[in-house]
Protein backbone atom coordinates (compact mmCIF):
# COMPACT_ATOMS: atom_id res chain seq x y z
CA UNK A 1 0.00 0.00 0.00
CA UNK A 2 1.27 3.20 -0.96
CA UNK A 3 2.36 5.88 1.89
CA UNK A 4 -0.13 8.56 -0.19
CA UNK A 5 -2.84 6.30 1.01
CA UNK A 6 -2.28 6.46 4.56
CA UNK A 7 -2.07 10.57 4.92
CA UNK A 8 -4.10 12.56 7.15
CA UNK A 9 -6.57 14.54 5.84
CA UNK A 10 -4.88 18.37 6.51
CA UNK A 11 -5.66 19.63 10.29
CA UNK A 12 -6.33 16.60 11.56
CA UNK A 13 -3.23 14.73 13.71
CA UNK A 14 -3.17 11.29 13.88
CA UNK A 15 -4.13 11.72 17.66
CA UNK A 16 -6.87 12.85 17.26
CA UNK A 17 -8.35 10.43 14.65
CA UNK A 18 -7.27 7.73 17.36
CA UNK A 19 -9.23 9.65 20.12
CA UNK A 20 -12.06 8.49 17.79
CA UNK A 21 -11.83 5.02 18.26
CA UNK A 22 -12.31 5.71 21.86
CA UNK A 23 -15.75 7.42 21.59
CA UNK A 24 -18.92 5.52 21.65
CA UNK A 25 -20.51 5.50 18.51
CA UNK A 26 -23.35 7.09 18.84
CA UNK A 27 -20.75 10.10 19.78
CA UNK A 28 -18.52 9.57 16.57
CA UNK A 29 -20.19 11.68 14.14
CA UNK A 30 -20.70 14.45 15.92
CA UNK A 31 -16.76 14.51 16.68
CA UNK A 32 -16.02 13.93 13.04
CA UNK A 33 -18.14 16.45 11.91
CA UNK A 34 -15.92 18.66 14.53
CA UNK A 35 -12.60 17.57 13.21
CA UNK A 36 -13.62 18.29 9.89
CA UNK A 37 -14.70 21.76 10.23
CA UNK A 38 -17.62 21.55 8.14
CA UNK A 39 -15.17 20.45 5.05
CA UNK A 40 -18.04 17.00 3.61
CA UNK A 41 -14.52 15.17 2.05
CA UNK A 42 -12.63 15.15 5.83
CA UNK A 43 -15.89 13.80 7.38
CA UNK A 44 -16.25 11.07 4.13
CA UNK A 45 -12.47 10.03 4.54
CA UNK A 46 -12.67 9.96 8.49
CA UNK A 47 -15.57 7.78 8.14
CA UNK A 48 -14.05 5.86 5.76
CA UNK A 49 -11.25 4.93 8.07
CA UNK A 50 -13.22 4.65 11.05
CA UNK A 51 -15.13 1.60 8.90
CA UNK A 52 -11.62 0.12 8.00
CA UNK A 53 -10.90 -0.19 11.83
CA UNK A 54 -13.56 -1.37 12.70
CA UNK A 55 -14.09 -3.59 9.81
CA UNK A 56 -13.44 -6.99 12.12
CA UNK A 57 -11.29 -8.40 8.42
CA UNK A 58 -9.17 -5.72 9.42
CA UNK A 59 -6.61 -5.91 12.37
CA UNK A 60 -8.06 -9.38 13.77
CA UNK A 61 -9.29 -11.35 10.91
CA UNK A 62 -6.47 -13.49 9.30
CA UNK A 63 -8.34 -13.35 6.22
CA UNK A 64 -6.56 -10.35 4.76
CA UNK A 65 -3.04 -9.77 2.99
CA UNK A 66 -0.03 -10.89 4.53
CA UNK A 67 3.54 -8.98 4.78
CA UNK A 68 6.39 -11.16 4.12
CA UNK A 69 8.76 -11.65 6.91
CA UNK A 70 11.41 -8.53 6.88
CA UNK A 71 14.62 -10.17 6.10
CA UNK A 72 17.64 -9.26 8.49
CA UNK A 73 19.42 -6.18 7.34
CA UNK A 74 16.56 -4.58 5.95
CA UNK A 75 16.02 -0.69 7.20
CA UNK A 76 12.84 0.42 8.97
CA UNK A 77 12.87 4.00 9.27
CA UNK A 78 15.67 4.50 11.36
CA UNK A 79 16.19 1.01 12.46
CA UNK A 80 17.89 -2.16 11.15
CA UNK A 81 16.10 -5.65 11.49
CA UNK A 82 18.73 -8.22 12.93
CA UNK A 83 16.61 -11.00 13.94
CA UNK A 84 13.03 -12.14 14.37
CA UNK A 85 12.23 -12.79 18.04
CA UNK A 86 8.94 -13.47 17.78
CA UNK A 87 5.03 -13.78 15.98
CA UNK A 88 2.14 -13.46 17.45
CA UNK A 89 -1.51 -14.15 16.68
CA UNK A 90 -1.27 -10.70 14.15
CA UNK A 91 2.10 -9.41 14.66
CA UNK A 92 5.81 -9.85 14.12
CA UNK A 93 8.86 -8.58 16.41
CA UNK A 94 12.15 -8.46 15.52
CA UNK A 95 15.17 -7.15 17.38
CA UNK A 96 17.08 -4.08 15.63
CA UNK A 97 19.27 -1.55 16.09
CA UNK A 98 19.69 2.30 15.46
CA UNK A 99 21.15 3.08 11.80
CA UNK A 100 21.26 6.58 11.67
CA UNK A 101 24.17 7.16 13.45
CA UNK A 102 23.22 9.39 16.33
CA UNK A 103 23.76 6.78 18.84
CA UNK A 104 23.88 2.97 19.98
CA UNK A 105 20.49 1.45 20.79
CA UNK A 106 18.65 -1.80 20.34
CA UNK A 107 14.90 -2.42 20.61
CA UNK A 108 11.92 -4.62 19.36
CA UNK A 109 10.56 -3.69 16.81
CA UNK A 110 6.84 -4.67 15.94
CA UNK A 111 4.97 -4.64 12.55
CA UNK A 112 1.59 -6.18 12.04
CA UNK A 113 1.53 -9.36 9.34
CA UNK A 114 -1.31 -7.88 7.64
CA UNK A 115 -1.39 -5.58 4.43
CA UNK A 116 -4.89 -4.00 5.16
CA UNK A 117 -5.79 0.20 5.72
CA UNK A 118 -6.39 -0.41 9.13
CA UNK A 119 -2.92 -1.17 9.79
CA UNK A 120 -1.60 2.05 10.27
CA UNK A 121 -3.98 2.79 12.93
CA UNK A 122 -3.90 -0.56 15.04
CA UNK A 123 -0.28 0.60 15.59
CA UNK A 124 -0.74 3.87 16.08
CA UNK A 125 -3.61 3.27 18.51
CA UNK A 126 -0.79 0.74 20.54
CA UNK A 127 1.62 3.43 20.38
CA UNK A 128 -0.58 6.18 21.99
CA UNK A 129 -1.76 3.71 24.78
CA UNK A 130 2.30 2.95 25.21
CA UNK A 131 2.76 6.57 25.34
CA UNK A 132 0.67 7.00 28.26
CA UNK A 133 2.53 3.87 30.21
CA UNK A 134 5.64 4.95 32.40
CA UNK A 135 6.30 2.17 34.62
CA UNK A 136 9.60 0.13 35.44
CA UNK A 137 7.10 -3.51 35.04
CA UNK A 138 5.99 -2.06 31.55
CA UNK A 139 7.92 -2.39 28.33
CA UNK A 140 9.39 1.45 27.37
CA UNK A 141 8.06 3.18 24.23
CA UNK A 142 11.43 4.36 22.19
CA UNK A 143 10.20 5.17 18.57
CA UNK A 144 7.43 4.27 16.23
CA UNK A 145 5.70 5.97 12.98
CA UNK A 146 5.37 5.00 9.32
CA UNK A 147 8.76 4.01 7.06
CA UNK A 148 8.79 5.62 3.85
CA UNK A 149 8.30 1.99 2.37
CA UNK A 150 4.78 2.05 4.12
CA UNK A 151 5.62 0.01 6.69
CA UNK A 152 3.67 0.87 10.35
CA UNK A 153 6.10 0.22 13.40
CA UNK A 154 6.67 0.90 16.77
CA UNK A 155 9.78 -0.07 19.02
CA UNK A 156 9.97 -0.80 22.23
CA UNK A 157 13.03 -1.70 25.01
CA UNK A 158 14.31 -4.82 24.20
CA UNK A 159 14.27 -7.03 27.43
CA UNK A 160 17.04 -9.08 27.99
CA UNK A 161 14.91 -12.14 29.34
CA UNK A 162 12.62 -14.76 28.85
CA UNK A 163 9.21 -15.80 28.83
CA UNK A 164 7.20 -16.06 32.65
CA UNK A 165 6.53 -20.07 31.42
CA UNK A 166 10.10 -20.24 30.27
CA UNK A 167 11.83 -19.01 33.45
CA UNK A 168 9.30 -20.84 35.24
CA UNK A 169 10.30 -23.98 33.92
CA UNK A 170 13.64 -23.32 33.60
CA UNK A 171 14.13 -21.71 37.26
CA UNK A 172 12.19 -23.25 39.73
CA UNK A 173 11.48 -20.76 41.61
CA UNK A 174 10.35 -21.20 45.34
CA UNK A 175 6.63 -20.16 46.40
CA UNK A 176 8.26 -16.65 47.61
CA UNK A 177 9.88 -15.79 44.72
CA UNK A 178 6.85 -16.25 42.56
CA UNK A 179 4.94 -14.43 44.82
CA UNK A 180 7.17 -11.30 44.36
CA UNK A 181 6.79 -11.98 40.06
CA UNK A 182 3.21 -11.86 40.79
CA UNK A 183 3.21 -8.54 43.04
CA UNK A 184 5.31 -6.91 40.12
CA UNK A 185 3.38 -8.40 37.31
CA UNK A 186 0.03 -6.65 39.35
CA UNK A 187 1.91 -3.75 39.77
CA UNK A 188 2.07 -2.89 35.99
CA UNK A 189 -1.72 -3.35 35.42
CA UNK A 190 -2.92 -1.53 37.79
CA UNK A 191 -0.50 0.97 36.52
CA UNK A 192 -2.31 0.25 33.31
CA UNK A 193 -5.83 0.54 34.90
CA UNK A 194 -4.85 4.16 36.61
CA UNK A 195 -4.16 5.51 33.09
CA UNK A 196 -7.49 3.73 32.53
CA UNK A 197 -5.96 1.45 29.83
CA UNK A 198 -7.56 -2.66 30.03
CA UNK A 199 -4.47 -4.54 28.75
CA UNK A 200 -7.16 -7.50 28.11
CA UNK A 201 -4.73 -9.97 26.86
CA UNK A 202 -3.22 -10.85 30.08
CA UNK A 203 -0.73 -14.70 29.70
CA UNK A 204 2.32 -15.77 30.37
CA UNK A 205 3.74 -15.50 26.98
CA UNK A 206 2.98 -11.24 27.30
CA UNK A 207 5.10 -11.49 30.84
CA UNK A 208 9.02 -11.30 30.33
CA UNK A 209 11.35 -11.60 33.16
CA UNK A 210 14.75 -10.30 32.85
CA UNK A 211 17.89 -11.58 35.19
CA UNK A 212 17.23 -9.53 38.01
CA UNK A 213 13.84 -11.38 38.27
CA UNK A 214 12.34 -8.04 36.99
CA UNK A 215 9.23 -8.32 35.19
CA UNK A 216 8.32 -6.41 31.59
CA UNK A 217 4.47 -6.45 31.01
CA UNK A 218 4.45 -6.74 26.86
CA UNK A 219 2.30 -6.50 23.83
CA UNK A 220 -0.72 -3.82 24.31
CA UNK A 221 -1.68 -4.55 21.05
CA UNK A 222 -5.41 -5.10 21.78
CA UNK A 223 -5.40 -3.12 24.53
CA UNK A 224 -8.24 -0.23 24.52
CA UNK A 225 -9.19 2.70 27.00
CA UNK A 226 -11.58 1.37 29.35
CA UNK A 227 -14.72 3.40 27.70
CA UNK A 228 -13.97 2.52 24.92
CA UNK A 229 -14.21 -2.17 24.69
CA UNK A 230 -17.91 -1.93 25.05
CA UNK A 231 -17.87 -0.55 21.50
CA UNK A 232 -15.99 -3.00 19.85
CA UNK A 233 -17.92 -5.91 17.95
CA UNK A 234 -17.61 -9.34 19.71
CA UNK A 235 -16.00 -10.80 16.65
CA UNK A 236 -12.96 -7.92 16.97
CA UNK A 237 -11.96 -8.56 20.48
CA UNK A 238 -8.69 -10.23 20.79
CA UNK A 239 -8.08 -12.57 23.43
CA UNK A 240 -6.68 -16.09 24.67
CA UNK A 241 -10.16 -17.89 25.58
CA UNK A 242 -8.70 -20.07 27.97
CA UNK A 243 -7.20 -16.87 30.29
CA UNK A 244 -10.30 -14.73 29.40
CA UNK A 245 -13.47 -14.29 32.26
CA UNK A 246 -16.73 -16.22 31.17
CA UNK A 247 -18.00 -12.80 30.49
CA UNK A 248 -15.58 -11.52 27.33
CA UNK A 249 -16.13 -15.43 26.39
CA UNK A 250 -20.10 -14.42 25.86
CA UNK A 251 -19.18 -11.47 23.82
CA UNK A 252 -19.22 -9.30 26.72
CA UNK A 253 -16.95 -5.99 27.46
CA UNK A 254 -13.41 -6.12 28.84
CA UNK A 255 -12.40 -4.13 32.28
CA UNK A 256 -11.19 -4.35 35.27
CA UNK A 257 -12.80 -6.79 36.73
CA UNK A 258 -11.63 -9.05 33.30
CA UNK A 259 -8.23 -8.20 33.66
CA UNK A 260 -8.42 -9.01 37.88
CA UNK A 261 -9.39 -12.49 36.49
CA UNK A 262 -6.47 -13.12 34.36
CA UNK A 263 -4.28 -12.25 36.77
CA UNK A 264 -6.33 -14.91 39.34
CA UNK A 265 -5.51 -17.55 36.32
CA UNK A 266 -1.84 -15.93 36.04
CA UNK A 267 -1.52 -16.99 40.25
CA UNK A 268 -2.95 -20.10 39.77
CA UNK A 269 -0.73 -21.10 37.23
CA UNK A 270 2.13 -19.21 38.66
CA UNK A 271 1.38 -21.59 42.27
CA UNK A 272 1.20 -24.82 40.39
CA UNK A 273 2.68 -24.62 36.91
CA UNK A 274 -0.44 -25.27 35.07
CA UNK A 275 -3.98 -24.06 34.75
CA UNK A 276 -7.60 -25.32 36.59
CA UNK A 277 -8.80 -28.63 34.75
CA UNK A 278 -11.67 -26.60 32.92
CA UNK A 279 -9.52 -23.71 31.61
CA UNK A 280 -6.95 -26.41 30.05
CA UNK A 281 -7.96 -25.08 26.59
CA UNK A 282 -8.29 -22.70 24.02
CA UNK A 283 -11.55 -23.42 22.59
CA UNK A 284 -13.99 -20.82 23.23
CA UNK A 285 -17.08 -23.57 22.54
CA UNK A 286 -15.56 -26.12 25.47
CA UNK A 287 -15.48 -23.17 27.75
CA UNK A 288 -18.28 -21.86 26.96
CA UNK A 289 -20.03 -24.84 27.78
CA UNK A 290 -19.32 -24.78 31.30
CA UNK A 291 -22.54 -23.70 33.75
CA UNK A 292 -22.27 -20.00 34.07
CA UNK A 293 -22.45 -20.81 38.15
CA UNK A 294 -19.29 -22.69 38.12
CA UNK A 295 -16.81 -21.39 40.70
CA UNK A 296 -13.30 -22.64 39.76
CA UNK A 297 -11.70 -25.13 42.61
CA UNK A 298 -9.31 -24.04 45.15
CA UNK A 299 -5.70 -24.44 44.00
CA UNK A 300 -4.86 -26.70 47.21
CA UNK A 301 -7.99 -28.94 45.66
CA UNK A 302 -6.06 -29.39 42.08
CA UNK A 303 -5.21 -33.01 41.61
CA UNK A 304 -2.15 -32.45 40.57
CA UNK A 305 -1.08 -29.65 43.40
CA UNK A 306 1.82 -31.87 44.55
CA UNK A 307 3.54 -31.11 47.95
CA UNK A 308 2.81 -27.31 47.79
CA UNK A 309 -0.53 -28.38 49.15
CA UNK A 310 -0.49 -27.22 52.97
CA UNK A 311 1.14 -23.18 51.62
CA UNK A 312 -2.33 -22.74 49.78
CA UNK A 313 -4.34 -23.59 51.71
CA UNK A 314 -6.25 -20.64 53.71
CA UNK A 315 -4.81 -17.12 52.18
CA UNK A 316 -3.58 -18.27 48.82
CA UNK A 317 -6.23 -20.64 47.93
CA UNK A 318 -8.92 -17.45 48.85
CA UNK A 319 -6.67 -15.36 47.13
CA UNK A 320 -6.98 -16.86 43.86
CA UNK A 321 -10.90 -17.70 44.55
CA UNK A 322 -11.71 -13.50 44.60
CA UNK A 323 -10.54 -13.75 41.39
CA UNK A 324 -11.79 -16.06 40.02
CA UNK A 325 -15.38 -15.85 40.85
CA UNK A 326 -17.90 -16.13 37.66
CA UNK A 327 -20.17 -13.09 39.16
CA UNK A 328 -17.93 -10.12 38.19
CA UNK A 329 -18.98 -7.93 40.80
CA UNK A 330 -17.95 -10.41 43.42
CA UNK A 331 -14.20 -9.99 42.33
CA UNK A 332 -11.47 -7.83 43.38
CA UNK A 333 -13.06 -4.50 42.83
CA UNK A 334 -9.64 -3.48 41.38
CA UNK A 335 -5.83 -4.72 41.27
CA UNK A 336 -4.91 -2.36 43.77
CA UNK A 337 -7.40 -4.61 46.07
CA UNK A 338 -5.32 -8.09 44.85
CA UNK A 339 -2.06 -6.32 45.50
CA UNK A 340 -2.76 -5.44 49.20
CA UNK A 341 -4.32 -9.50 49.76
CA UNK A 342 -0.69 -10.05 47.84
CA UNK A 343 1.28 -8.04 50.09
CA UNK A 344 -0.53 -8.65 53.14
CA UNK A 345 0.61 -12.30 52.08
CA UNK A 346 3.91 -11.73 51.51
CA UNK A 347 4.32 -9.65 55.10
CA UNK A 348 2.43 -12.31 57.34
CA UNK A 349 -0.59 -9.98 57.61
CA UNK A 350 -4.36 -10.77 57.46
CA UNK A 351 -5.78 -10.84 54.06
CA UNK A 352 -9.35 -9.32 52.86
CA UNK A 353 -10.55 -12.58 51.06
CA UNK A 354 -10.97 -14.48 54.78
CA UNK A 355 -13.12 -13.32 57.18
CA UNK A 356 -11.05 -11.50 60.36
CA UNK A 357 -12.35 -13.89 63.29
CA UNK A 358 -10.31 -13.32 66.58
CA UNK A 359 -8.91 -16.77 66.19
CA UNK A 360 -7.09 -15.84 61.85
CA UNK A 361 -6.43 -12.71 63.42
CA UNK A 362 -4.56 -14.25 65.98
CA UNK A 363 -2.55 -16.72 63.62
CA UNK A 364 -1.53 -14.41 61.67
CA UNK A 365 0.01 -12.36 64.67
CA UNK A 366 1.54 -15.65 65.81
CA UNK A 367 3.09 -16.46 62.41
CA UNK A 368 4.30 -12.75 61.85
CA UNK A 369 6.07 -12.61 65.58
CA UNK A 370 6.92 -16.73 66.21
CA UNK A 371 9.83 -15.87 68.24
CA UNK A 372 8.74 -12.93 70.32
CA UNK A 373 5.90 -15.25 70.91
CA UNK A 374 7.76 -18.20 71.64
CA UNK A 375 9.61 -16.06 73.97
CA UNK A 376 6.70 -14.46 75.76
CA UNK A 377 5.32 -17.91 76.75
CA UNK A 378 8.92 -19.36 77.76
CA UNK A 379 8.96 -16.23 80.52
CA UNK A 380 4.95 -16.53 81.13
CA UNK A 381 6.33 -20.35 81.69
CA UNK A 382 9.15 -19.75 83.66
CA UNK A 383 7.04 -17.10 85.99
CA UNK A 384 4.11 -19.88 86.26
CA UNK A 385 6.79 -22.58 87.39
CA UNK A 386 8.78 -19.89 89.59
CA UNK A 387 5.14 -19.15 91.66
CA UNK A 388 4.15 -23.34 91.81
CA UNK A 389 7.96 -23.68 92.94
CA UNK A 390 7.46 -20.85 95.47
CA UNK A 391 4.15 -22.22 96.35
CA UNK A 392 5.26 -26.02 96.91
CA UNK A 393 8.15 -24.98 98.59
CA UNK A 394 5.80 -22.93 101.28
CA UNK A 395 3.75 -25.94 101.63
CA UNK A 396 6.99 -28.03 102.25
CA UNK A 397 8.27 -26.16 105.13
CA UNK A 398 4.75 -25.95 106.46
CA UNK A 399 4.53 -29.52 106.60
CA UNK A 400 8.49 -30.04 108.68
CA UNK A 401 7.53 -26.93 111.21
CA UNK A 402 6.22 -28.85 114.49
CA UNK A 403 3.15 -27.10 115.60
CA UNK A 404 3.59 -24.55 118.65
CA UNK A 405 2.15 -25.77 122.15
CA UNK A 406 -1.26 -24.38 122.72
CA UNK A 407 -1.49 -22.18 125.13
CA UNK A 408 -2.24 -23.23 128.96
CA UNK A 409 -4.11 -20.66 131.09
CA UNK A 410 -3.36 -20.16 134.66
CA UNK A 411 -5.63 -19.77 137.10
CA UNK A 412 -4.06 -17.49 140.41
CA UNK A 413 -6.25 -18.01 143.50
CA UNK A 414 -6.15 -15.18 145.75
CA UNK A 415 -4.52 -15.96 148.97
Amino acid sequence: MAGDDRALPSGISEDELDRLLDLPAGMRPAAIETLARGNSGKAATLKRWLRAIDASEGFLDNSGRHRLPLAPGRAVARWRILDNLGEGGFSSVYRVERNDGAYEQLGALKVLRSGQESEHWQIAHERRLLSRLNHPNIARLLDGGVSKEGVSFLVTELIQGQSLQHWRTAQQPDLKRRMRIMVQLCEAVAAAHAQLIVHGDLKPANVLIDAKDQVHLIDFGVSRLIAAWGNQDAKQRAFTPAFAAPELLKGGSAGTSTDVFALGLLLYWLLLGHLPPSRRTDNTHDLLEQPDSEQIRAPSLDPDVGTIRPALKGELDAIVLACLHPNPTRRYADVQSLLFDLRAWQHGMPVSALPWTRTYLLRRFVGRHPWAVLGASLILLLIVALLLDNLALRRALQAKTPPAPAPTLKMIVPK
